[in-house]
């Protein structure tokens, strides 16, 4: 009996210990930092509100690559994950617009922006997760010799999965979509605008 009784606490203990390091390796607890790359698409409505130009709009749509940084934290509770993280990227996202000979550039440069994010896992080491914040994106426009820059904001949504490779390290792939108001005042633009996002990512757990 007492060989039984130590053989089974044992194999508790074991199977104790044994579970407890698969729970750690189950989360994306704590600080983490990672780097994504992808593709970017924005539409702009686009309205001419220049002097003697009549008023008048267009849509227009960007396309590029884009690539940045992302650092975050969170925690987890039972299969629900809750955290927060910010980026920053840069892109090459442009459009031309040609009339009467006349060029009219817009470009989308870098963003940055922050989110919470809600995930839930699935199975021993992957999460699919939402998020929603704010984004504010730098846009140039170019047009009969005049550029000008400004920062524009706007709501952020997105949603994405998380795959753990080992202890510390993650790969992700996310879609966002950015809603802002483009202005740019002394070129005589404005319009709204809607960004789409998609990157595939590496992360570091810290």
């Amino acid at each position: 009996m007492r060989k039984l009784l130590l053989a089974a606490s044992t194999a508790l203990t074991l199977a104790a210990i044994s579970g407890g390091a698969q729970a750690q390796s189950l989360g994306f607890d704590g600080f983490y930092a990672g780097i994504a790359a992808g593709g970017v698409a924005s539409t702009i409505e686009l309205d001419n509100t220049r002097p003697g130009f009549g008023r008048n709009s267009t849509d227009i749509g960007l396309k590029g690559v884009t690539g940045g940084a992302f650092l975050g934290y969170g925690f987890k509770m039972t299969n629900f994950y809750i955290g927060i993280e910010g980026e920053y990227d840069v892109s090459n996202a442009e459009h031309r617009t040609s009339n009467f000979g006349l060029n009219t550039d817009v470009n989308r440069e870098q963003a940055l922006g922050g989110s919470a994010r809600l995930g839930y896992y699935f199975g021993r080491d992957t999460m699919l997760y939402g998020k929603v914040g704010y984004s504010h994106a730098q846009f140039e426009i170019e047009s009969l010799g005049f550029r000008e820059r400004k920062w524009n904001g706007g709501l952020k949504v997105g949603a994405g999965m998380e795959h753990a490779i080992t202890q510390n390290l993650f790969a992700r792939i996310g879609y966002d979509v950015d809603f802002a108001e483009v202005k740019l005042p002394a070129a005589g633009f404005k319009g709204d605008t809607l960004t789409q996002v998609g990157k595939l990512g590496i992360g570091w757990k810290f």
